[in-house]
């Protein structure tokens, strides 16, 4: 038996104050990444690089465990199978929105897109 006794009207836990913590997470993120963009843009940059790489592996293997659990079919990894083809959606829409960043500046990330590599002859190395 428990110290505590048992009352059959126990109160529910009230979360209420905590409700608007991941509106205020997401916009502290956002202030912070544009701090970090006006500070130093090419390792912005990177490290945006770097996030977008981390969860499109992570959502292309989900994607791939999708496609290996139905071409077994075996029955015991349907639950696995819907944890990773929820994991799999997030990679079309949201990942597509967060490429933009890597599009915009490409051109600084990756030297052979910059434009004295576009504009030499080929076979030959800008000075």
């Amino acid at each position: 038996m428990s110290a505590r006794p048992l009352s059959s009207a126990a109160q529910p836990l009230d979360l209420s104050r905590w409700r608007r913590a991941p509106t205020w997470a997401i916009a502290t993120g956002v202030v912070l990444a544009g701090a970090g963009a006006l500070i130093n843009l090419k390792q912005f940059g990177y490290s945006w690089l770097l996030a977008f790489m981390f969860f499109l592996s992570l959502t292309l293997g989900a994607l791939f465990l999708v496609l290996m659990h139905h071409l077994f079919d075996a029955g015991w990894s349907v639950p696995i199978r819907r944890s990773c083809e929820h994991l799999a959606c997030l990679a079309s829409p949201g990942l597509a929105v967060f490429f933009i960043p890597i599009a915009l500046l490409a051109a600084r990330l990756y030297p052979w897109m910059g434009p004295a590599q576009q504009a030499a002859p080929p076979g030959a190395r800008p000075g």
